[in-house]
């Protein structure tokens, strides 16, 4: 187990890599990391259905890509939603608010992509350690992952206001 709380497991995932690690999250959520460089972070992510929708958010340089695999994913990329299904792909520019969910009644599977990677994987693994998602601790997780993450309004400005309280 990672510092943050987030799972780690060597497996070999469905393509037949052996996978560094998984991290498993509250919502059900899990990925199969399969590349870390600095360039690349390139993942398998494991949707259950009928996720609750997370908030808005952007990733400053990092352009984000899935293909999915199996189910369907619902993607909010700027004003414009979608549902994407097996062997669809869709790319989020850098810079661009997005959401990301499974909201079909079946679990949904995608290869996930950052480019470059930064400390992607270092978000992941705080993110996916939280054992209860509270406005505090996104704003504590945020707050140290400013250059990979930023978070659309409302929740930028609750953030905000809470950034005035002792976030460290």
């Amino acid at each position: 187990m990672l510092s943050s709380g987030a799972t780690i497991i060597a497996m070999v995932s469905k393509e037949g890599t052996t996978a560094d690690q998984i991290l498993s999250s509250v919502t059900g959520e899990w990925m199969v990391i399969l590349q870390n460089t600095p360039a690349l972070l390139r993942f398998e992510l494991f949707s259950p259905p009928k996720q609750p929708s997370p908030p808005r958010a952007a990733h400053p340089i990092q352009e984000e890509r899935f293909q999915v695999l199996d189910g369907h994913l619902c993607a909010t990329i700027g004003d414009t939603t979608q549902v994407y299904g097996p062997n669809e792909t869709f790319v989020i520019p850098a810079d661009t608010f997005h959401v990301v969910r499974n909201t079909s009644a079946e679990p949904a599977r995608a290869i996930v992509a950052f480019a470059p990677a930064t400390r992607m994987l270092s978000f992941f693994e705080e993110l996916m350690g939280l054992t209860r998602i509270s406005p505090m601790r996104m704003a504590r997780l945020v707050k140290r992952h400013r250059d990979a993450v930023v978070l659309a309004p409302p929740f930028a400005q609750l953030l905000g206001l809470l950034s005035h309280c002792s976030l460290v």
